[in-house]
């Protein structure tokens, strides 16, 4: 494991800061009636994320994407971040990421939902 210069790991809290802040503060628009939305959203992220398409050598992307950003367009913003944090993060745990990695990658693919579903 490379170690991460200063600028990194504050590039890494800030965006990790922005999003569990956000979720608290959005947390009173996530009405209790789309619990059931939620949740069944959330399952499905979380199963596509352990089914990824090799884009090439190196890279390749996940079939949860697809599920998050359909959401991002039809979905009220606030309710995109309880959908893909959770989810992301707890498929992230279970492939034995690093915990700091995966508050990361969760954090980054919940702010671009969260962004786009705000532009939309």
């Amino acid at each position: 494991m490379t170690p991460v210069n200063i600028k990194g790991f504050l590039f890494i809290t800030f965006v990790c800061a922005i999003v569990i802040i956000t979720l608290a503060f959005v947390y009173p628009f996530t009405l209790i009636e789309n619990i059931n939305t939620i949740l069944s959203l959330a399952i499905i992220v979380f199963i596509l994320d352990f089914l990824s398409v090799p884009l090439s050598k190196d890279t390749e992307i996940t079939m949860s994407m697809s599920v998050t950003y359909a959401a991002a367009l039809y979905l009220p913003a606030s309710i995109i971040l309880w959908i893909v944090f959770p989810a992301i993060l707890l498929s992230d745990l279970t492939k034995k990421t690093h915990w700091y990695k995966s508050l990361f990658n969760a954090s980054n693919i919940a702010l671009s939902a969260f962004l786009c579903s705000l532009v939309f």
